[in-house]
């Protein structure tokens, strides 16, 4: 798992991209799904306050990984973590409406 990297979607590996931008406030929220054609996924935190993921449902503001506010990002890439990658992840807030860019690259059908 790296962190704070400065990957854009025209540098990720070859593959179909897909984006969005997910809210997240005090209540879990799903930011993906599992996939196994998963292959890449950026999770960043654009909104004013630190946000927690996990591949959980229930993701804690005490247990959970922290992404820092304003840009703070976690990318996770199949060859060097696994399984992570194709899971699911959530996320909470201590602050609602937290805004979080996510990129996920997949294997072509």
């Amino acid at each position: 798992m790296s962190s704070g990297s400065n990957a854009s979607p025209s540098q990720l590996g070859k593959g179909r991209t897909e984006s969005n931008v997910v809210t997240v406030g005090t209540s879990a929220q799903r930011l993906v799904r599992p996939n196994p054609q998963r292959r890449e996924l950026i999770i960043q935190n654009r909104g004013t306050s630190d946000i927690f993921i996990d591949n959980t449902e229930n993701p804690s503001t005490t247990t959970s990984l922290i992404v820092q506010s304003d840009g703070g990002e976690v990318v996770l890439l199949k060859e060097e973590d696994g399984d992570l990658v194709i899971d699911k992840w959530v996320a909470i807030s201590t602050v609602a409406g937290q805004s979080v860019k996510v990129i996920e690259v997949l294997d072509y059908k």
